[in-house]
């Protein structure tokens, strides 16, 4: 029998919110008023459950900062927070790991010209029981 998936999102928030400096702002959206600093995750797809205990969700994930040396720092911030995640628990969801990351890459954002993109995607593995 399978259990409802525990909400990914929210848990890979929480992760780069407690790895990261305060001041880096963390969300599912763009912000208004742009900080030096700012880190956007999203869900990209996913296999789902491989296991009846274990959900995969793939993770996009973009970092903004106001210099490419900058957001390469970010970048590699967010990759390995979440690749420590193995065996953690954080707000009541076992996580499993990260893995099959996909950069970093770096990708120009036309909306936001003065700050740097890069990006990478990731699965992150919850437990649902």
């Amino acid at each position: 029998m399978r259990e409802t998936p525990k909400p990914t999102l929210r848990t890979a928030i929480a992760v780069l919110r407690a790895a990261l400096d305060p001041a880096v702002g963390v969300a599912t959206v763009k912000p208004r008023i742009w900080p030096r600093l700012f880190v956007k995750v999203t869900i990209s797809g996913g296999p789902g459950w491989v296991f009846p205990n274990t959900d995969i969700t793939r993770l996009l994930v973009e970092c903004w900062a106001d210099s490419d040396a900058a957001c390469e720092v970010l970048t590699n911030e967010c990759r390995t927070a979440l690749y420590n995640t193995e065996g953690r628990i954080v707000d009541g969801v076992f996580l499993r790991g990260f893995d099959n990351d996909t950069g970093p890459v770096q990708l120009p954002d036309p909306d936001v010209p003065d700050h740097r993109r890069w990006q990478f995607q990731g699965d992150l593995m919850v437990s649902t029981s």
